[in-house]
């Protein structure tokens, strides 16, 4: 298989004996499942299921599901341990790493911090990213298949995807969120540079067919077009692409955020058939590619490097995918309709999906969340709402849509986390419902097909919305001890300077609107201030992006009145904003 395995992100170990292990089969459950993941051993396919907590057994000479066990709470991923009979599957919510072998009994469990999500496995270590503590863990795997964690390496982003050299000794890390990406000598546990990428929402990484390159499936926003008809429709304002960049240009730049200034691209879709929200992705050995059109429910494939690439459908929300050399198929998990599609690459059909079992009715957020990643809700499939909000946060991108009822005033695209509790919305406050926000939103930012913008619709992406629980502070994610009376010493300059007229503790915001002298390009001079909460997890602030930190907006913009301040209650006000 031409796919590296992959793992997430740990601290303490946690030895637990096989009677905690739960065998039972659940395959014939009333589930809905997710499948998020997948990896094979031998003839066995292996499916990480995210809302179940469940893994998957497809015996891939018989293409049935033989065994389902409940193992976890909300998995990320799942990863093969090179020449072994184990995996290790990452619940994200119980912050664990499991050590399984093929028939799924637990070997051991792993403390993980700061939300893991990602992983690549050699035979020797394995390397595990971790989303809100912006950490990738380097973790050696001894002849037992016991993992002890080896070096942390911090970053200045969230990551998520990951992918080795050949050699094991070079990894690339993407961000999450936005367009940055990070080389890491595994070999020393150090990080040798950091650059940007143009564009954002890196959905898939992987090598080249002959190693020396990445290739990086993502999207690209002209954030000074307007989000009309023609924009969108014509292409101009959104790019679906995979990008390729060789590993030598990205590790040759030192620790600056120096922009990437050697690529090449290739589109997905055409005008008017575009194919929003490019995924995971395999490169073939002629140089072509198998690559999750995850937003159209379809796989592209390119069976030459300049070739066409040709879309077939799959179930809803193909996810991931693990490609077989040998017999040229793909084998693809379709997250929001509990199957894997079998893929005749070569042929380029689906010649078989097949059913992770009986499915459960999905509640209202759980249509919401299938809306929230369909980018047919827009024109021509561009993109969706997970393309300016991966994960439901933000890319920090700007955008020059209509929700404040104005054009050529592109603004940073908000954070969707915590949102339903720190209503009015939109920068100039104007809705007051989270209803009318989003039913604007499919209007004007998605220009949806009428039979989209329905109650049902609306009220299933707000239900969904609400549901987002803001991200921890990133102190909180590390795990890392704080200094209390700096924290104390700025809360009280938090309320001397009256910080909290604006961003009211608790939710910190409120529903007016405020002059701070932030105006944009066409006069609006007041603005609803977004809520602080993981305030420490941002990159860019204000409206315009023009603030890169929290002490930026103190002491470069002097925010809200605070020439007065001190150097000492500066540090301290950011102690505690850090901690929210």
């Amino acid at each position: 298989m031409t796919r590296m395995n992959r793992v997430p992100f740990i601290s303490t170990i946690i030895v637990v004996g096989c009677a905690l292990t739960c065998l039972a089969s659940v395959h014939e459950k009333l589930l809905y499942r997710q499948p998020i993941a997948l990896t094979r051993i031998d003839q066995q396919l292996f499916v990480a299921n995210r809302n179940s907590g469940t893994v998957s057994v497809i015996d891939t000479t018989t293409r049935a599901v033989v065994r389902e066990v409940e193992l976890g709470a909300r998995f990320a991923d799942i990863a093969a341990i090179p020449h072994s009979k184990c995996l290790i599957a990452i619940d994200e919510r119980s912050d664990q790493a499991i050590v399984v072998d093929t028939t799924l009994k637990t070997r051991q469990r792993l403390r993980v911090r700061g939300t893991p999500v990602n992983v690549v496995v050699t035979d020797s270590f394995c390397s595990i990213a971790s989303l809100w503590a912006r950490r990738i863990t380097l973790i050696d795997i001894d002849d037992a298949q016991r993992l002890k964690v080896r070096a942390t390496v911090d970053l200045p982003f969230a990551p998520r995807h990951q992918v080795l050299s050949r050699d094991g000794r070079t990894l690339i890390v993407a961000t999450a969120f936005g367009g940055y990406v990070a080389t890491i000598d595994t070999r020393t546990a150090s990080l040798i540079s950091v650059r940007t990428i143009e564009g954002h929402n890196v959905s898939g990484v992987t090598l080249s067919a002959d190693g020396k390159s990445v290739r990086f499936a993502q999207m690209k926003i002209e954030k000074h077009l307007p989000t009309t008809r023609e924009m969108i429709a014509g292409g101009y304002l959104v790019g679906n692409l995979v990008r390729t960049v060789t590993i030598d240009h990205l590790s040759d730049s030192g620790l600056k955020m120096k922009p990437v200034a050697h690529w090449s691209l290739e589109s997905v879709g055409l005008n008017g058939n575009s194919a929003g929200d490019p995924g995971e992705l395999v490169s073939l050995s002629n140089g072509g590619m198998v690559i999750c059109l995850t937003g159209v429910h379809e796989v592209g494939i390119r069976n030459t490097r300049f070739g066409e690439l040709k879309r077939i459908a799959t179930g809803a929300g193909p996810t991931d995918l693990v490609y077989d050399t040998e017999d040229s198929l793909a084998f693809v998990a379709n997250r929001f309709d509990d199957s894997v599609s079998i893929v005749d690459v070569k042929g380029t059909r689906v010649i078989q999906t097949v059913s992770l079992g009986p499915k459960a009715p999905m509640s209202l957020s759980q249509t919401g969340e299938q809306l929230f990643h369909d980018a047919r809700l827009s024109v021509h499939n561009w993109y969706s709402c997970q393309s300016c909000h991966p994960g439901g946060h933000t890319a920090g991108i700007l955008n020059d849509n209509f929700s404040d009822g104005t054009s050529e005033t592109p603004k940073r695209v908000l954070s969707l986390l915590g949102t339903g509790d720190t209503g009015p919305w939109s920068w100039n406050g104007s809705m007051t419902r989270l209803y009318d926000q989003l039913h604007r939103g499919l209007e004007t930012t998605m220009k949806a097909d009428a039979k989209y913008i329905n109650d049902r619709s609306v009220a299933a992406l707000s239900a969904f919305v609400q549901s987002l629980p803001p991200p921890p502070s990133l102190a909180s994610a590390r795990g890392e001890p704080v200094d209390v009376k700096a924290i104390e010493r700025g809360q009280k300059v938090f309320g001397e300077f009256r910080c909290n007229r604006c961003h009211k503790p608790g939710f910190f915001t409120t529903a007016k609107m405020y002059d701070v002298g932030i105006h944009d390009e066409m006069g609006l001079k007041k603005i609803n201030p977004p809520s602080l909460r993981g305030v420490s997890q941002r990159h860019f602030l204000f409206h315009d992006n023009s603030a890169r930190s929290v002490r930026d907006v103190i002491s470069r913009f002097e925010h809200h009145d605070v020439e007065t301040i001190k150097p000492q209650q500066v540090d301290d006000l950011i102690s505690y904003l850090m901690s929210l």
